[in-house]
């Protein structure tokens, strides 16, 4: 008789004590939403680095197509110091609303030319495609920078 009286008081006492308690809970819930937090967080650093990475290849893009088309260019028709082959946006996103495209981070490229032996038949031109362009601070701040980026120098002879 002794025995079932203990185990009973046993089962009781274990059966007040069974589940979870309010602080338990609330904690449970605060680290789940951290949790989704910080997802969302990274879900927005992995778009904003996709972001920095097409700009990137479009600059790329921008001074190779510039650079050839001066490289294939006749020499007679190559153009004068410090005049502008392009211009643009780096970035564009379509508004579906308003039916146009918004652009970002303006750029301009221009050309350096330099002409050696000028009038002789050993005439020659070292040419260096510039673009200058707004790119984002690497700090994460809303302030844009310029910048300069330059190609190497082509060098276009004249025979």
């Amino acid at each position: 008789m002794k025995r079932e009286g203990i185990e009973q008081k046993t089962r009781l006492t274990c059966r007040s004590h069974a589940g979870f308690s309010l602080v338990e809970t609330i904690i449970g819930i605060a680290l789940l939403a951290f949790s989704v937090a910080g997802s969302f967080e990274l879900l927005r650093l992995s778009d904003l680095q996709a972001k920095h990475t097409s700009v990137d290849n479009r600059i790329t893009e921008l001074l190779r197509e510039y650079s050839d088309y001066v490289l294939y260019l006749d020499y007679n028709r190559l153009p004068n110091d410090g005049e502008s082959l392009g211009q643009g946006y780096l970035y564009e996103v379509y508004d579906s609303v308003s039916k146009t495209s918004r652009g970002y981070y303006h750029y301009l490229i221009t050309v350096n030319v330099q002409t050696y032996n000028s009038g002789t038949a050993g005439e020659y031109k070292n040419i260096t495609v510039s673009m200058n362009c707004q790119a984002d601070d690497h700090a994460f701040s809303d302030q844009l920078v310029t910048q300069t980026i330059e190609s190497d120098a082509i060098t276009r002879s004249k025979s």
